[in-house]
């Protein structure tokens, strides 16, 4: 089998080592945002909303124990059977094809995210309301469960969130939550399916995690070639995609292309080598990119980077539709992203291999949730998964330990991709996502104490939440560090052959500059507070529980 390892970026391959609590598939992995309530306090609205902000643990991380986890690819998670809600998905997929929940009738997510075409509906921009075109092309929604983020600029954490930005957008679905949760309420159908699934009924969360259930159960890819061949199965992959493959690793794509999703876990400049801008292209607003989120110049031009499950059917490419083909997204890829004319040979290899992960002729889907990962990934880390709490005070102490123990978690895993030990970010990634619902969660004490007390819970827990957000930009400074040091690491080694494009700098000054910017990065994680307003939180919460 043709594995792929990150070369390690410090000159002695390692990093400092140091025992740290791992936060793993948390202790809550059982109460799922909508899952029918055990704990005594079932009816309470603050424990609902705690358990719609904590959500599951994120699918970034499954499949955490598999022989090859460390590597660049691992394979989607095999179906788990009895995990999915049969009424919840049923639900999901009536709300998906849904074109009520559109102003005029007319547009649902299954519009733009049809399941015949992986997901994605093979246009350069989609069409919304009234013919109202969009500005960025539809990503599939295909394993899109697995992505750290959605949409190109990563302005939904989960795939609840994006579930209800397009009904809001004018050029999509052109509605409002409020129009949209009056017509459900009056549905008696909808009525009925909503109070067969969640105690509190009709409500644009329940929705919300109604639909994300739909899409993590059905939009699943989980038996392709290259899935078969990442099971052992060496007999999966052709010749040519064999070729493919390698010459794939060794030019330098799996530096941003890595992960069980081959991609979706990270943030990274179309033009990382040679500008893209005004090179090939004249920028407009929609090439904005991720700027428009953080207001930094320097994510001017990045975009999360897309998955590559399915890829060779979800044509035209990138964040604006406008390369038509696999071979020109390739090429292009080459050029400007890793600094190297493209060689024919190898453009036809390389799609001989992207076209084994999948395309819409292969119906051999089947149906998987996280929730079977998220225990295996707590055994792979060799922590027993214990049980869940039983009640909304015990969960708000999980949340805060949680948040205590998480700044090590993400030290750890920067080192392990530093040394190149983990050639892949997912792990770094999850990380950080479990810090986010937790912080999410902590949002919502228990109803239980005074109003004065809980008021003062959720001021603490908001300036817990700030820097918790602000993290993501400094994991995306050292990942976008360390895909650039290992694309200019690979321009050094000798199987590396192809022609290199003069503009696309002096390595030996690259490699420093990503360096320090890695560094820096790194630093800047090892010096953000977080333990402080967690700790707050707790001495604050300890208190009001004595009262």
């Amino acid at each position: 089998m043709i594995i792929h390892s990150r070369v390690p970026n410090r000159p002695d391959g390692q990093c400092a080592r140091r025992r740290v609590f791992r936060l793993g598939f948390c202790a809550l992995i059982a109460i799922l945002p909508s899952a029918v309530l055990s704990a005594t306090e079932a009816d309470d609205p603050a424990w609902r909303n705690f358990q719609h902000g904590l959500g599951q643990p994120a699918l970034i991380g499954a499949n955490a124990d598999h022989p090859l986890a460390a590597s660049s690819y691992r394979p989607v998670p095999a179906p788990a059977p009895g995990l999915i809600n049969r009424e919840k998905f049923q639900l999901g997929s009536q709300l998906f094809h849904e074109g009520r929940l559109s102003s005029g009738n007319s547009v649902a997510c299954i519009t733009c995210h049809a399941g015949g075409l992986i997901g994605a509906d093979r246009r350069p921009v989609s069409t919304g309301v009234a013919g109202a075109q969009g500005t960025m092309n539809a990503l599939s929604v295909s394993n899109a469960g697995f992505n750290f983020r959605q949409f190109w600029d990563g302005r939904a954490v989960t795939l609840e969130e994006q579930a209800l930005l397009p009904i809001q957008n004018d050029v999509e679905m052109a509605n409002s939550l409020d129009s949209v949760l009056q017509f459900l309420r009056s549905d008696a159908a909808y009525n009925r399916q909503f109070r067969a699934v969640y105690p509190d009924g009709v409500t644009i969360l329940n929705m919300a995690d109604a639909i994300a259930h739909f899409q993590r159960s059905h939009f699943i890819w989980i038996d392709t070639p290259f899935q078969r061949y990442l099971a052992g199965d060496q007999g999966a992959l052709g010749e040519q995609a064999l070729r493919g493959l390698r010459r794939f690793n060794e030019i330098g794509c799996p530096s941003c292309h890595n992960g069980i999703n081959l991609g979706g876990n990270s943030y990274q400049k179309l033009g990382a080598v040679i500008p893209y801008y005004p090179v090939r292209h004249r920028a407009d607003i929609a090439d904005t990119g991720v700027m428009t989120r953080s207001g930094r110049e320097q994510d001017r031009y990045v975009f999360r980077v897309p998955g590559l499950h399915g890829v060779a059917t979800t044509s035209p490419y990138f964040h604006d539709g406008s390369v038509a083909t696999l071979h020109s997204a390739i090429e292009e890829m080459a050029r400007y992203e890793l600094g190297l004319e493209p060689d024919p040979a190898d453009m036809a290899d390389i799609a001989a291999f992207l076209n084994t992960l999948g395309d819409f002729t292969d119906n051999s889907r089947a149906a998987v949730t996280g929730d079977a990962g998220a225990a295996d990934g707590d055994r792979a880390r060799n922590k027993p998964v214990p049980a869940p709490p039983v009640s909304h005070a015990q969960a708000y102490l999980v949340s805060i330990s949680a948040i205590e123990d998480a700044e090590a978690g993400l030290v750890y895993e920067m080192e392990r991709i530093h040394s190149g030990e983990v050639a892949h970010f997912d792990f770094l990634q999850f990380q950080h996502r479990e810090m986010i619902r937790h912080a999410r969660a902590l949002l919502h004490p228990p109803s239980a104490l005074e109003a004065s007390l809980r008021e003062q819970l959720v001021v603490a827990a908001q300036a817990l939440s700030a820097p918790v957000y602000k993290l993501e930009w400094l994991i995306a400074d050292f990942l976008r560090a360390e895909a650039m040091l290992d694309i200019y690491t690979a321009r050094q080694r000798e199987t590396a052959i192809g022609t290199f494009i003069e503009d696309a700098g002096n390595t030996q000054e690259r490699l420093k500059h990503y360096g320090q910017l890695s560094a820096s990065a790194m630093e800047g994680i090892t010096s953000t507070d977080i333990r402080r307003p967690a700790g707050q939180l707790r001495l604050l919460y300890n208190g009001a529980r004595t009262h």
